[in-house]
């Protein structure tokens, strides 16, 4: 039975292992065909597999009014996917980032994750991210039925991506005609770890009361023990020499070079868990009206530990062992040789990710006669990160060693040492330095309710309007231990030695694992709970060798004895109510005989905003006493946080118009325009503001901008579309985007009329504002065919460009866009019998990652990516198959450099991972 929703039908089947559920009716204003010759029960889809599902994305994308592309379930299966982003940048112009060695983020276009509007069955999702970003991997794609991507926007899609919109759905009991169960139980194997875990899922569904009452459950769990071995460089950073004989920085214009700021080697350990489930029951009340109840469950927990070893480079010496490129960068510095000022840290950290998400929902769907259907649909979504200051740091140091050089050559850096520092027996060398908690906790919820109309007005004529309210509100807290807590024994305790036998937990030799086998990776593993004791033990405490009554030590017991976080002053919430409705206009005529269709509409979205957060009230400044009497003394209104919050509204009309037009049976050309938004950066709208430095003649400040406005772009989009065979289509697109409003740092005179002397409100304060306009541009190129004997290509590339890019020649550029960047994808597979096999390729240009890496004021960038995945598969019997899969099977490295190619940023290996799954369906 046809589901409308939205004025569009939604009909996706859920795969779980390799069952393989097929992609129906996707077109936002359409009719789906029912035919019996399409009735997707899994029997059949495990015959015909991948051509079943390129036929109905093929389909799809035909019969659609808009710009959409879409994956099925059986894509995702049939991938070695750990979450739908895995699967989603195989979509032209769709790009992926990884956290762990999985997808986590999704950029459309271009833009990044903040501009890609998430929703799930066409509703908004709660995220666990502080921001906008909908993180991809907290949700298995076992759960999922399958994804539409829509790149240009039509009236009836919610408002807020400016790069485009992921629509998730989960599959329904009516997509299926009766009893029906499969399932897996699989292995999981990580190569750099050597860890083996389990996986196991299952979908069930069945019809009632002759075929009127549905109910479908699935459940998915799985685990990953995954190892990553990783290098990074904080940052790039202009040269100051250290001449160490007056024990001070010098300059010399002649050397101010670009030189790395340290360099850390790291063994991450990530526990990562999913477990999550839906259920959905459908109810045809009536002929015309069936009711529709479905929830969505998932728990992700992350736990990390992370040891390494890092040095820190700040005592550079003018020698004529330095050397400096072309381009101005060292690829050699002497860091103190002949002076004992090397300094070592080993560090082990512990983080904690605990999300868990939800989204339940409503839905009636009424369809009196054939001429009209309305939707009403109301759901409610929660995600929760909650870190109450989770996470745990301690680092030892080993200070006044021998110095070393430094080489920096365009790969990883490595650096000559007089012997090895790591061994047992300099074990007595280490000092306590830094011991801390933090953690982020983020609870958002979204609630919403909507009412779609469509009506058929006249047979080549229809109207479709509707109208939504949505109240959406995130939390974010910032825990921390207090700065002189964590520095209770720096820089106190140089001389006093620790209880090495009990915190040192052993020694890791990193051997050629970090990308350079030049490169000393070994370092030292510290027993944090041990550190910890011995750090609070009272006789500790009062043996150090600095400041042995001071230096935190009142703060350490007014805390409880104990490092626990506490709240910091940047935590803020934000709500927004948001008041939409739409009216499109769908027209279906001739040009001579060829078939067009015209939709125009115009969406209107109202948004009321209230930011809140705590901060302490500056009420007075007076002139610091003693030798300083052009300092200003601060004077606040009381000690404690003070609750401050900021209101703002905007309108927004947003017209849409798509045209298609089929030139011959088997070509269709696409036009669209659009007016698109997307909302201000969360964390930018925060009514804050923190006061800086303070004089007679000039005071200082910084803060964020409750009332920035949101993102704005003009869009054309374009295509034309060969469908040359069932199983077969070319495609080439076009698209451009003019974006206003971006958000850039800018700095301007504030009054800030707490302050009760007239002569001292007046700040220079820098804080976000809207201030640039960016042009984006790009191509894309499609190609899809399944050939009879079981063989089957999946092709496509797109290129991006924009006038916001970083001239690496101008160090002083303050805008430009991170993520921009050309993607390929390459898939070959072949399906004849019990046998199946696919590869994919994947490939990522470099890109920008960051305009200002770390606070440094230098770029990050990315280097080209690509990665190689496999699959194999054999259908043992009628109902159980086996399948094998390979993640990265070429072990590729992500590498980040700095404004040239040779300036090192990072290096990360994830290494290889490996499935093999036994599938059930009944």
């Amino acid at each position: 039975m046809e589901h409308f929703f939205k004025g569009l039908p939604r009909r996706g089947l859920l795969l779980t292992g390799a069952s393989v559920l097929a992609l129906t009716g996707f077109a936002p204003v359409a009719t789906a065909q029912e035919t019996d010759s399409q009735s997707y029960v899994l029997e059949e889809i495990i015959v015909t597999g991948v051509r079943a599902s390129l036929k109905s994305a093929i389909d799809m994308k035909r019969a659609s009014d808009a710009i959409v592309d879409g994956i099925s379930s059986e894509d995702v299966g049939k991938f070695p996917d750990a979450n739908i982003a895995e699967a989603l940048q195989r979509i032209p112009g769709v790009s992926i980032d990884r956290s762990g060695g999985e997808g986590r983020y999704v950029s459309i276009n271009g833009l990044g994750s903040d501009f890609a509007n998430v929703l799930f069955n066409g509703r908004p999702i709660a995220s666990e991210n502080a921001g906008r970003s909908f993180s991809f991997d907290t949700v298995a794609s076992d759960l999922i039925g399958n994804v539409l991507v829509y790149k240009s926007q039509p009236a009836n899609v919610a408002e807020g991506g400016v790069g485009g919109t992921v629509d998730v759905v989960t599959a329904k009991p009516f997509d299926f005609k009766g009893f029906q169960f499969a399932g897996n139980v699989s292995v999981n194997y990580e190569e750099n770890s050597e860890k083996a875990t389990p996986q196991v899922s299952f979908v069930t569904s069945n019809r009632f009361h002759d075929g009127r009452l549905g109910i479908l459950a699935s459940f998915v769990h799985q685990e990953r023990k995954q190892r990553t071995y990783d290098v990074q460089n904080s940052g790039m950073i202009h040269n100051l020499f250290f001449d160490a004989d007056a024990y001070a920085y010098v300059s010399d214009d002649r050397d101010e070079a670009w030189r790395m700021q340290d360099l850390t080697r790291s063994v991450v350990e990530e526990d990562r868990t999913r477990t999550g489930g839906t259920l959905a029951v459908q109810f045809e009340a009536t002929e015309n009206l069936t009711l529709s109840l479905d929830y969505l469950y998932s728990r992700f927990k992350v736990e990390t530990e992370i040891n390494s070893a890092s040095n820190w480079f700040w005592a550079v010496q003018d020698t004529n062992r330095n050397v400096i490129d072309a381009n101005g960068s060292y690829t050699t510095f002497d860091h103190g040789i002949g002076y004992d000022l090397t300094g070592y840290a080993f560090n082990l950290t512990r983080k904690k990710r605990p999300t868990v998400t939800q989204l339940g929902g409503f839905n009636a769907a009424w369809e009196p006669s054939d001429s009209f259907k309305a939707v009403f649909d109301a759901s409610y979504s929660t995600a929760r990160n909650d870190n109450r200051g989770l996470d745990e740091s301690q680092t030892l140091e080993i200070l006044n060693q021998p110095g070393f050089l430094v080489h920096m050559d365009g790969g990883v850096p490595w650096f000559e040492q007089n012997g090895n520092l790591v061994d047992e027996a300099n074990q007595r060398l280490l000092r306590a330095r830094i011991n801390k908690n933090s953690g982020a906790y983020v609870d958002a919820s979204t609630g919403q309710a909507k009412l779609d109309t469509s009506w058929k007005a006249l047979d080549n004529l229809t109207l479709d309007m509707g109208a939504a309210y949505t109240e959406a509100r995130k939390t974010n807290e910032n825990w921390e231990t207090p700065l002189p807590i964590q520095r209770l024994y720096q820089a106190n305790a140089m001389g006093q030695v620790i209880d090495y036998d009990s915190i040192v937990s052993g020694i890791y030799r990193g051997g050629n694992r970090f990308g350079n086998d030049k490169l000393n990776a070994d370092m030292f593993r510290i027993d944090g709970e041990a550190l910890r004791r011995w750090m609070a033990d009272p006789v500790n405490l009062a043996n150090r060798t600095r400041n042995a009554g001071a230096g935190g030590l009142a703060e350490f017991i007014a805390n409880g004895r104990s490092w626990k976080a506490v709240e910091t002053g940047d935590s803020f919430e934000i709500k927004e109510k948001v008041t939409s409705g739409y009216a499109s206009v769908k027209l279906d005529d001739t040009i001579g005989s060829m078939p067009i269709n015209v939709t125009a509409g115009l969406r209107v979205s109202h948004t009321e905003l209230t930011s809140s957060g705590r901060m302490r009230v500056l009420t007075n400044l007076a002139v610091q006493p003693g030798d300083n009497p052009g300092v200003l003394y601060k004077e606040y209104a009381s000690a404690d946080l003070t609750e401050i919050s900021a209101d703002h509204t905007y309108t927004n009309w947003l017209p849409s118009l798509n045209v298609k037009l089929d030139v011959h049976p088997d070509m269709v050309l696409r036009g669209a325009v659009s007016r698109t938004m997307t909302r201000p950066t969360l964390e930018d709208l925060a009514p804050q503001i923190s006061y800086g430095s303070t004089f007679v003649v000039a005071r200082y400040a910084t803060g964020s901008n409750p009332n920035l406005k949101p993102f704005l772009s003009t869009n054309f989009d374009a295509s034309a579309e060969w469908y040359f065979a069932d199983t077969g289509a070319l495609a080439l697109g076009y698209f451009r985007k003019k974006v206003d409003n971006f958000i850039v740092q800018g700095t301007a005179e504030e009054v800030i009329s707490s302050v009760a002397n007239p002569a001292y409100q007046t700040f220079i304060v820098t804080r976000p504002v809207n201030a640039e306009k960016a042009t984006i541009e790009g191509v894309n190129a499609s190609f899809t065919y399944a050939f009879d004997m079981g063989f089957g290509v999946q092709a496509n590339y797109t290129h991006v460009t924009s006038n916001a890019t970083l001239d690496k020649a101008q160090p002083n550029v303050s805008f430009a866009l991170p993520g921009l960047s050309d993607t390929a994808n390459l898939v070959g597979f072949y399906e004849r019998g019990p046998f199946s096999a696919r590869l994919a390729y994947n490939w990522r240009s470099d890109f920008l990652g960051s305009l200002l890496y770390n606070g440094t004021g230098e770029p990050q960038y990315f280097a080209p990516y690509h990665q190689i995945d496999a699959r194999l598969g054999y259908q043992v019997t009628e109902s159980t198959a086996l399948t094998a899969t390979a993640v990265n099977l070429t072990e590729e490295k992500v590498k980040a450099y700095g404004r040239y190619s040779n300036q090192f940023l990072g290096y990360t290996d994830y290494g290889r991972r490996f499935t093999l799954m036994l599938s059930v369906k009944l």
